[in-house]
């Protein structure tokens, strides 16, 4: 009798032994670069802070499918086990050689209670590769291309476009700036902060722009800063700064002092949120509202008042950290009301929007 209890005993160690042993290997890391898609790893969430499956979780959620919370509250508990799991939306650039298609819409207008909006509206979508050196502990070098440079501007009733794959012509003149950027390289440097640590190359790009109007002057401080702070922040680093510092998890919020914004637009503040993780790209969603500064127009009664709107949506590959969608707008908003004694005159907004864009992917 004593010996059927020890072979039993034993079989039921060698069982939670076994059990122990899956589950581990289930937490364990995979090694290498494995693709998340349905052939495999057969699931393709929810997922762990490192970017692997978290398998428990799926298998609890694909197992639970039938028993409703009414007859059995396991269902509830297994499926929002995962639901905590935070994530560290670090932005980085794996050495290789990534596609950047970006494109900036600026838009000025004016409008009365009469006419609608008119204006101006500036539409520059620039193709560029970005070649990324392994990272070390000083850094990270990168040298950025521009392959392609595409330009449609409205202004006052007429249309005029530009795109650098077509012969130069009367009709496809281009900026000066735009011209010089296609087929233009820079190299730059960002230390291990993330900050910019050197950039070169902007001293040919602007003599390259010079080629095509000699009234432009030689580049000094500020236009050296002004092509880097385009270049580089503009287009390579935009929306990087709104990602949160530190692991978070769904539904998580975090606030983000003075970030870069596209052409220098300013906001003293703007409110970030991790709405979830979806097919292994981490969705953030951020946004800022600039209370109206009012003030009075010329020395009358007249009135002034401004508003300036902020929103950002950002898709993180959420085991590579690659920022590989980013749609940014700012937008103000000003409105003149007339004083009393400006009886025909009657209120008129000026709107100012900039909305930038950014895919980035991995080709090699």
């Amino acid at each position: 009798m004593g010996e059927v209890v020890k072979k039993r005993s034993r079989k039921i160690f060698l069982v939670l032994l076994a059990l122990a042993v899956v589950l581990i290997v289930l937490h364990l890391p995979i090694g290498g670069a494995v693709t998340i898609s349905v052939p495999t790893t057969r699931y393709t969430g929810p997922l762990n802070s490192d970017g692997t499956i978290d398998y428990v979780t799926a298998l609890n959620c694909e197992l639970s499918q039938g028993v409703t919370a009414d007859n059995n509250a396991a269902v509830l508990l297994a499926c929002s086990a995962g639901a905590e799991e935070k994530v560290l939306l670090r932005p980085q650039f794996a050495a290789g050689r990534y596609a950047l298609t970006h494109t900036q819409e600026v838009e000025d207008g004016l409008a009365t209670g009469a006419a609608p909006l008119s204006g101006t509206k500036s539409t520059v979508e620039f193709q560029a590769e970005l070649a990324a050196q392994k990272p070390s502990a000083k850094g990270q070098a990168f040298e950025l291309e521009f392959k392609r440079v595409r330009h449609t501007l409205r202004e006052a009733g007429e249309l005029t476009t530009y795109d650098s794959d077509k012969p130069a012509g009367e009709k496809n003149a281009g900026q000066p700036m735009l011209r010089a950027l296609a087929g233009a390289k820079l190299r730059f440097v960002l230390d291990s902060k993330g900050r910019i640590a050197s950039v070169s190359g902007i001293e040919q790009l602007w003599e390259k722009m010079r080629t095509f109007d000699r009234t432009i002057p030689p580049a000094g401080t500020d236009d050296r800063q002004g092509i880097q702070d385009f270049v580089v922040r503009d287009i390579v680093l935009l929306g990087q700064d709104l990602l949160p510092p530190k692991a978070v998890a769904a539904g998580e919020r975090w606030a983000v002092e003075r970030p870069w914004l596209p052409m220098q637009k300013q906001a003293a503040k703007v409110e970030c949120t991790l709405a979830g993780v979806e097919g292994g790209l981490a969705v953030v969603e951020c946004a800022a509202e600039s209370p109206a500064a009012v003030a009075v127009a010329g020395g009358g009664d007249g009135s002034r008042q401004t508003s300036v709107s902020t929103r950002a949506s950002l898709r993180v590959n959420a085991k590579t950290g690659l920022l590989t969608k980013l749609t940014l707008e700012v937008a103000s908003y000003t409105t003149f009301k007339p004083g009393k004694d400006e009886k025909e005159a009657e209120p008129v907004q000026t709107i100012s929007s900039v909305k930038s864009e950014s895919a980035w992917r991995k080709v090699e």
